[in-house]
């Protein structure tokens, strides 16, 4: 009988700039200091934090990494 997660593998990972303090998609703030609406299941309102995403992307000291869609598929090769 197999056993759960036999032969599988959970991994995560991020990336600088990938989600910012005021991305529309939800956000915490660090430890929960701040009380913010919404999460990415319920996203806020559109623009209710705009103005800490935009104070977000200014304050960042290189250009976000991302991965690309390639990158990111899963081999089955083994």
């Amino acid at each position: 009988m197999a056993q759960p997660w036999n032969g599988w593998y959970h991994a995560i990972c991020t990336t600088y700039g990938a989600w910012l303090r005021g991305d529309e998609r939800g956000w915490r703030a660090r430890h929960h200091r701040e009380h913010v609406e919404g999460d990415y299941k319920q996203p806020p309102p559109t623009g209710q934090y705009e103005a800490v995403y935009r104070e977000s992307l200014r304050l960042m000291s290189k250009q976000p990494v991302t991965i690309d869609t390639p990158a990111r598929e899963i081999s089955q090769e083994r």
